[in-house]
């Protein structure tokens, strides 16, 4: 929106596309609103109107330039920004920020890819003999060389909620979990 200013004092008028509160900060409050317009389209039509009621005042311009940066502005800005340590205060916040947020969740593989993914698995040396264990209580899952020597509290195979949610699984999901005991026939 588009608003135009009448400035007695100072004998001008401002045609300027800023907020009402920026204005204030930076002229002062010694102005009153003429009126509004929307487009651009009606802008010289408007103002041609304001010249005639107002000869002796200045017409000023001050609208917000809209940057629109280039594939080679963005390269030279991010050569610029590479390499630089960043501030602490910035690694805190993003720290703070991106606590306990996991960057696949919400993403699936597709089955092909599972299939794809199994079957580069099933040749591969490092998995051999290793069995997967889970702690219930805190979630958490891990292989062991010995199928006989499980870890206390944790059970042999894995966390149903981890194999459905690609091992991100949400909090959600483990708050609305029902216990094996307290479950019901309505539940199953």
């Amino acid at each position: 929106m588009i608003n135009i200013y009448l400035f007695q004092k100072e004998k001008y008028i401002l045609v300027s596309d800023y907020p009402l509160s920026t204005i204030r900060r930076r002229y002062g409050h010694s102005f009153e609103i003429l009126t509004n317009v929307r487009d651009k389209k009606n802008l010289d039509i408007i103002s041609e109107r304001i010249k005639r009621q107002y000869p002796k005042l200045e017409i000023r311009t001050k609208f917000r330039t809209q940057i629109i940066f280039t594939d080679e502005m963005r390269n030279k800005i991010r050569q610029k920004k590479l390499g630089k340590a960043r501030c602490e205060v910035f690694k805190n916040k993003m720290r703070i920020r991106f606590k306990g947020v996991s960057i696949f969740q919400g993403h699936k593989h597709k089955d092909d890819f599972k299939k794809f993914m199994s079957e580069k698995m099933k040749n591969n040396q490092l998995n051999k003999g290793l069995f997967w264990v889970y702690n219930p209580v805190t979630n958490q899952e891990k292989r062991i060389k010995d199928r006989n020597k499980i870890p206390e509290g944790f059970r042999l195979g894995r966390n149903h909620d981890s194999i459905e949610e690609g091992l991100y699984r949400l909090i959600t999901h483990s708050s609305t979990r029902i216990p094996k005991g307290k479950r019901s026939n309505k539940d199953l």
